[in-house]
């Protein structure tokens, strides 16, 4: 179960690693492109709108599980700090890079192959199928749960937290795996933890 959680994350941090190398690629500008009324936030119908205009394969599904994934305040809609949190994962390192970009489609004067040229495209398209891909897996898995009578989500969550805390830490993960036989380095362990506990 984890591990499959983790290949999917680690190809998730993949390309968006690619993208940032793109130097023509800028948060601003992608948002821009969703948000055509410059409101400051996107909803599931604007982002699959700009989605099917910019030819990047979606269903509104997986745009649903991407929106719950990063919909911080609960509003069913992105704002830009939220769109940066999936594009950039509050990465210093990344957000250094695009700091010292300038952004060019501030008011949507460009189409979408004149904002970004075809590598940048091309790893963008990547960065959301990735995103697809895992949310759609980690669904799935959600659902078998759920399905399962013998499910007890507060055992589950004891296992981690085994000094009752009440909550617990990247390497309480790490320790759990461990003492499971799965052996996954922290970086790994970090990938799914801040998947569901959020990067804040």
């Amino acid at each position: 179960m984890f591990s499959k959680e983790i290949e999917l994350e680690k190809i998730v941090a993949q390309a968006l690693d690619e993208l940032i190398q793109c130097e023509d690629f800028h948060t601003i500008d992608a948002f821009r492109f969703f948000d055509t009324e410059e409101k400051g936030v996107v909803d599931s119908y604007q982002i699959k709108k700009g989605l099917e205009k910019a030819k990047i394969a979606c269903d509104v599904d997986s745009i649903c599980l991407f929106l719950a994934r990063f919909d911080r305040d609960l509003d069913q809609s992105l704002r830009y700090s939220e769109f940066c949190e999936a594009f950039l994962q509050r990465d210093d390192e990344k957000m250094r890079q695009i700091a010292k970009r300038v952004p060019r489609n501030v008011h949507n004067q460009f189409t979408y192959n004149e904002m970004f040229q075809a590598a940048t495209r091309r790893a963008y398209a990547n960065c959301w199928q990735a995103y697809f891909n895992a949310e759609r897996e980690t669904e799935k898995l959600r659902q078998e749960l759920m399905k399962n009578p013998f499910t007890d989500i507060q055992q589950a969550f004891s296992i981690f937290d085994r000094d009752q805390k009440g909550f617990f830490t990247v390497q309480d993960l790490k320790h759990a795996f461990e003492r499971n036989g799965l052996k996954f380095r922290e970086d790994e362990c970090r990938l799914v933890f801040y998947k569901f506990n959020g990067l804040a």
